[in-house]
């Protein structure tokens, strides 16, 4: 089954988010579209027992998919297994729904959204602005990584907090991507101290040079 849309989750989602994550399924399905709920980061915690019942179930609509990142969940909940109607994917296959022409759609922190439609760019746009935090940090970096592993023309954008990633000794994980030119690498200009250089080689971006790098792009990827 080919996903037409995927709904992306890393967070894990309180009340208001779940509320929200039910009712874009249920639009999904409503318009039959192939809908596949993938859970990344802390969000691997809905597969242990917050989902509701309807979609843990065999019996689902056939056209909804439920899947936890394995790598995610093994750090979360080593040992256990996902309740019934969720099974464990790999990053890469997520990818491959995504480079298939596969819809986003995204809640809570990572807000993942189609290229505008004047959008000519075949690059996905990662924009990082979470401060480094474990596990966190290591799964945005998988989630690039990834991506570089199926030729996905990406670029990563480092503003906020995010831009911390780009100093030492944070900056020695992201670094393999500059090295092996698996992206390319941007931050935001105004976020650092006059005058402070990133360990990890990134270009600095303006607001307006930074809203043009999403208006084109394919996608864009919120972390």
């Amino acid at each position: 089954m080919t996903a037409q849309v995927v709904i992306f989750l890393r967070a894990e989602p309180g009340k208001r988010t779940l509320r929200r994550l039910d009712q874009a399924v249920a639009r999904n399905l409503g318009h039959r579209r192939q809908t596949l709920v993938f859970l990344h980061g802390d969000a691997v915690s809905l597969a242990v027992d917050n989902c509701p019942e309807r979609w843990r179930s065999p019996g689902a609509d056939r056209r909804l998919e439920l899947q936890v990142c394995t790598a995610a969940w093994q750090r979360r909940h080593p040992g256990r297994q996902p309740a019934s109607g969720w099974q464990r994917a790999s990053l890469v296959g997520l990818w491959d729904r995504l480079l298939r022409g596969a819809d986003i759609d995204c809640l809570v922190d990572c807000k993942v959204q189609p290229a505008q439609p004047e959008g000519t760019g075949a690059e996905f746009l990662i924009e990082v602005s979470a401060a480094p935090v474990e596990p966190g940090s290591t799964e945005m970096l998988e989630l690039v990584l990834a991506g570089a592993s199926l030729d996905a023309q990406m670029q990563v954008l480092f503003r906020g907090a995010g831009v911390a990633h780009l100093d030492l000794p944070d900056a020695r994980a992201w670094q393999q991507l500059h090295d092996f030119e698996l992206a390319r690498l941007f931050h935001a200009a105004g976020a650092r101290p006059e005058g402070l250089m990133p360990a990890l080689p990134s270009i600095g971006l303006d607001s307006k040079a930074m809203a043009a790098l999403a208006h084109q792009a394919r996608a864009v990827i919120y972390l």
